[in-house]
C-alpha cells in the first residue's frame, strides 16, 4: 500500500540522485500555465497528511540547484525529504525538466526515462498516458478532470486544477490505486489523495517557501 503511494505522490519516491556540475539555469516557457508548477532554486514546499486523515507526516520537497544530466541537459534537482511520524526520515532526490509542452520528472540524473507530471497547456479534459511508471511495469493515464476550491493549512485555493490519476498493472490492466492532485497558479501542488487497497491517503499544502 505505501509503496503505491509513494509511486504517485509526487511521482516522487526515487532513487537518490548523483550531482554532476552546476549548469546554467534552465529555461522555462513564460505563461500563467508554467505557475502551476513554479520551479526555480530555492524553492520549497511541504505538505502534511496521512493515512485515514491523519496528520502526522510530512512531504518536503526543495529545488536545490541546475545539474547537467547524463544527456548533457540541464535540469533541476529537487531534494525530498519524508518524514513518516515515528520514523526517520528518508531523503532522496530527482530531477525536473521543462521540453517542449511536457514537465518531466527523472529518477536521477542517469534515468533515460522520464515521468510526466504535467502537459502544457493545462485544460480542463486533456489527458496524457505514463508507461513504466518508475519501471514497476504500470501505466498511468492522467486527465484534468475540473477546477475546484481546496481547503489547507497553507490557506484556501480557488478554482485549482484537479488532475486525476489511475494506474494500471501492464500485463492485466488490473487496478492499481487511483489519486488526484490539485495544483494552484504560482503555487504548485496544493493538494493529493490516493486510493488503493481500500485505504485512503491525502497530504494538504502546510507551507511554501517562493521565489
Amino acid at each position: 500500500m505505501i509503496r503505491l503511494i509513494l509511486v504517485v505522490l509526487g511521482c516522487c519516491v526515487l532513487a537518490l540522485a548523483g550531482c554532476k556540475e552546476e549548469a546554467d539555469t534552465p529555461s522555462v516557457p513564460q505563461g500563467s500555465d508554467q505557475s502551476y508548477f513554479p520551479i526555480a532554486v530555492g524553492n520549497e514546499w511541504t505538505w502534511v497528511g496521512g493515512l485515514g486523515g491523519a496528520a502526522e507526516d510530512t512531504i518536503r520537497w526543495k529545488v536545490t540547484r541546475t545539474v547537467i544530466r547524463d544527456d548533457g541537459k540541464p535540469a533541476w534537482n529537487v531534494q525530498y525529504e519524508r518524514q513518516w511520524a515515528g520514523k526517520e526520515a528518508v531523503i532522496d532526490s530527482s530531477n525536473l525538466r521543462i521540453e517542449g509542452d511536457l514537465l518531466l520528472l527523472f529518477q536521477n540524473i542517469y534515468d533515460p526515462d522520464a515521468d510526466t507530471v504535467l502537459s502544457y497547456p493545462l485544460a480542463v479534459g486533456k489527458e496524457w498516458y505514463i508507461a513504466h511508471v518508475l519501471r514497476r511495469r504500470l501505466h498511468r493515464r492522467a486527465v484534468i478532470a475540473a477546477k475546484e476550491d481546496v481547503e489547507t493549512p497553507f490557506g484556501v485555493f480557488k478554482d485549482a486544477l484537479r488532475i486525476d490519476t489511475v494506474d494500471r498493472t501492464e500485463d492485466t490492466d488490473s487496478l492499481l490505486q487511483k489519486a488526484s492532485e490539485w495544483y494552484a497558479p504560482n503555487v504548485g501542488r496544493v493538494m493529493a489523495r490516493i486510493e488503493a487497497r481500500g485505504e485512503v491517503f491525502e497530504m494538504k499544502l502546510l507551507s511554501a517557501k517562493l521565489n
